[in-house]
């Protein structure tokens, strides 16, 4: 009873270490802590115990990612051709333009100078009839 008993602290013990191997990213470490704590669970289980059956399709998922790895790595890594992003001429705004292109329609002026566009409103236009200052409350 006392060795299935540390038998069992081992296996527990082996399976805590594998989440911490995953976030590693070291598959075969965790497969092989995974794998101890199976052959250690398989001395004190029934050989076709649920859990040794559940543990025995993890190893091999383990195994198989791990695996997968270390084909990934030993393969020549392909480099994927970005496509080039448009060059685009961002004017510095530090410098400024030394001649500007001048305005070639005339500017609407408030002042009235000669040869512009004059704003007024349309009250005050020539040719309005003027407008009293009395209202209907002014009778």
């Amino acid at each position: 009873a006392e060795v299935a008993t540390a038998a069992e602290e081992a296996a527990v013990a082996f399976e805590a270490e594998v989440p911490a191997r995953l976030e590693q990213g070291d598959l075969e470490a965790a497969a092989a802590a995974w794998e101890a704590a199976l052959r250690l669970r398989e001395s004190y289980e029934e050989p076709d115990a649920e859990i040794l059956v559940s543990m025995r399709s993890a190893l091999d998922a383990l195994r198989q990612a791990a695996g997968a790895e270390s084909t990934a790595a030993s393969e020549p890594e392909v480099e994927v051709e970005q496509p080039a992003e448009p060059e685009v001429e961002v004017p510095d705004p530090s410098v400024a333009e030394s001649d500007p292109a001048p305005c070639t329609r005339p500017r609407a002026s408030l002042a009235g100078q000669a040869g512009a566009e004059v704003l007024r409103p349309a009250w005050s236009k020539a040719g309005s009839a003027p407008r009293s200052n009395r209202d209907s409350w002014d009778s």
